[in-house]
């Protein structure tokens, strides 16, 4: 199995709660900037394995809008964010299961079943991947996260994509 955005983004998260430094966010903001620019609305699934720096880099750069230095500085980031995630394990992250720091093997191979739930006002899909023994204070956790992903309004979706607001 192929490690994804969403991993590497996982992977600089962890980063970051590790060391305490913004430089991870900074990587992860870079990572998060090009993948969209480039892949559009699928960007998070896009497989990190197969991702040709260069070409990404490139595209990002000719599809962009933004100013020549902020372009440069995302370039080098995301670049950096890569071979960060790369080199941090041979072994794609997928494969491995999500591992808390110190978790013994085991418990980072877990079993897992994927969720196919139905989204009323996109219609779209969501797919979730989730370990077969979810914790309960994990279930909340990830609630959490998702309640923080939504949005309630089409000019803050507009303002979050970039997008000029219609009013």
């Amino acid at each position: 199995m192929e490690s994804t955005v969403g991993d590497l983004l996982d992977f600089l998260k962890s980063q970051r709660e590790e060391t305490g430094s913004s430089a991870a966010s900074n990587l992860a903001t870079a990572v998060k900037k090009v993948f969209e620019t480039v892949e559009g609305t699928k960007w998070r699934s896009v497989a990190v394995d197969l991702v040709d720096p260069d070409d990404y880099s490139r595209q990002f750069v000719e599809k962009s809008r933004l100013q020549k230095r902020t372009k440069d500085q995302y370039r080098s980031r995301f670049k950096k964010a890569l071979a960060l995630f790369r080199e941090q394990d041979p072994e794609p992250i997928a494969s491995r299961g999500v591992a808390t720091r110190g978790a013994p093997a085991e418990a980072r191979r877990a079993p897992t079943q994927e969720y196919h739930i139905p989204l009323l006002e996109s219609q779209a899909t969501a797919t979730l991947k989730l370990p077969v023994d979810l914790r309960v204070s994990d279930a909340i956790r990830l609630g959490n996260f998702i309640k923080a992903l939504a949005v309630d309004a089409p000019s803050e979706v507009d303002r979050l994509v970039g997008r000029a607001s219609a009013t």
